[in-house]
Parts: C-alpha cells; structure tokens; sequence
C-alpha cells in the first residue's frame, strides 16, 4: 500500500520539517521514537537524537524486530504495528479500545478517538519496506482497479503514518488526507502520523545529519 502522494513525500516533508522553523513549534514531548531493540546502532542513534532535541527518554519505544531492509507482513504486524500501537495506547499517547477481531493481516483492530503525537521518528535499522503478499489481495478483485495497483508492496513509513486512520485497505493505494489541504481541520490531521526517519550508511554520517540540523 501507498499514499497517493508516495513515502517520498512523507519523508522529505519529515527532513524539512526537521531542519526549518517549523520544527521548532513542535513540542518535544509529543515527539515518539520508535527503534530496534535488536540493533546496538538503533538504540545509539535514537538516544542521541532525543538528547540533541530534548525529547524525554520516556518517549522512546523500543521493539525488537527484523534487521532486514525488507520484511513480510506478518513480521511487520507481529514485530512492528500491533506491539507499536498497543504501547502508544498504554502510554497514552493515542487514545483508544482494543478489541479481540483482527483483520485479514492480522492488524488488531482498535477503536480509535485520536493521539498526541507531533511527529513519529524511526531510528536507524527499523526495517523500510514490506513486501507484496499476494494472498492479501481481494479475489474477485475490485472492479476497475488497475493491474499495477494489485499490491500490497509497502514503506513502512507510510503504514505507520496511516495508523490513526480507520481500517485503512492493505492493497492498492490510500489517498492521502491532507493532498492540497493548507488549513486543515483536527479531525482530518488526526487520521494521519507526520513520519521522519533517522537513517544513513553509517551511525556517524546519522549523527551529522542531527547535528548539521541542529545547527541550521
């Protein structure tokens, strides 16, 4: 699944938003870092952002998952968005009713009433992409449906940023919410998680990218 307007837009909005006086309104403490418990690295370059941002350690959301670029659906369900969500509830940070019904990729489903989440953060070695599960798609397929959106090939940047929203389809693309919206309403933000991700070739060319920001 995709945003019609593409991760890449996600994530450059993210990085702009990172080095420019917008980012300075927003409060630290509504800022989410999500790593690798598995990866030393991960849990190196998350702490050092949320130091030089002054993000509270409670903020930091840590899961172990797959060192992979690419991951199934299942272990990005299993290891990623349903362990992701149940914390962001029971820290509070989304507001929200578990129930006991899951849907066809095994994300639980919720009841959701909104967050308080300014940004998400993915530090380095999260996994980045999600692969096509062909037995995620509808058979009969829906009507007038192009072959080439009969994916279910996915950024798991823009999974998580769809996570507010209701039942969001696995296959295809979602349209994103706030498309040629300058003014939108709390109700229409609040389907959606502003995603930036901390990553690079090595922990050190990271650490540059935080500090050159810090210093624009």
């Amino acid at each position: 699944m995709r945003i019609l307007t593409g991760s890449i837009f996600w994530m450059l909005a993210a990085l702009l938003c990172l080095q420019s006086s917008v980012y300075a309104r927003i409060d630290p403490n509504k800022v989410i870092v999500l790593a690798n418990s598995n990866s030393v690295e991960s849990l190196q370059v998350a702490e050092y952002y949320m130091r030089g941002r002054s993000i509270p350690a409670s903020n930091l959301l840590m899961l172990p998952m797959s060192m992979k670029e690419e991951i199934s659906w299942d272990e990005f369900v299993s290891e990623i968005y349903n362990p992701m969500l149940e914390g962001c509830i029971d820290k509070g940070w989304v507001s929200g009713d578990r129930s006991d019904r899951y849907d066809k990729a095994g994300r639980r489903i919720f009841a959701l009433y909104g967050n308080k989440i300014d940004f998400l953060v993915l530090s380095k070695d999260v996994p980045l992409k999600v692969a096509h599960n062909p037995e995620l798609i509808p058979n009969p397929p829906p009507p007038g449906l192009k072959d080439e959106y009969m994916t279910t090939h996915a950024s798991v940047d823009s999974e998580l940023s769809l996570m507010p929203m209701p039942k969001p389809r696995i296959y295809s693309y979602v349209t994103n919410p706030l498309f040629q919206k300058l003014n939108p309403g709390s109700f229409t933000t609040g389907q959606i998680l502003r995603v930036a991700r901390l990553d690079g070739p090595t922990v050190e060319d990271v650490y540059l990218m935080i500090n050159n920001a810090l210093l624009a």
